[in-house]
This record gives structure tokens, sequence and C-alpha cells, in this order.
């Protein structure tokens, strides 16, 4: 995919919160877990981007997407 940096990350976002979504609905484990903590810190790091809100990363990412449960 090429194309400007605010498309790229518009990408980006909704392929986090898509895999986010996914592992909800898996069973517990070691691996999952750890992909869930990456998947959250890459979007926290989205969301310093100035322009994330206006792409719909304006909301607490932990209570969205707990850690404490897949």
């Amino acid at each position: 995919m090429r194309g400007s940096a605010e498309e790229v990350l518009s990408c980006l976002i909704e392929l986090l919160e898509t895999s986010l979504e996914e592992l909800g609905g898996l069973e517990a484990n070691p691996f999952f877990l750890g992909e869930k903590y990456a998947y959250i810190e890459c979007l926290e790091m989205v969301q310093t981007w100035n322009e994330a809100k206006t792409h719909g990363l304006d909301y607490n990412i932990e209570r969205r997407f707990p850690l404490d449960r897949i």
C-alpha cells in the first residue's frame, strides 16, 4: 500500500482495532495476551499523532480493550 502518512496511519488504526476485537473472542493464553499488549502499545503510539482524534482514535484504549482479559 502506498499513500500519504495520514492514509497509512488511518489504515493502521483500523487494522489494530480489528485485531484487538478478534483477540477478544479467543481463549486466553500467554501468546494472545502478549499480542494484545503489543497492539495496544502501537495504538497508544499512534494516539500521540495530532490527527488521531479525527481518525476515530479519541477514546481510552485500555478501557475499550482491557488488559485483564483476552
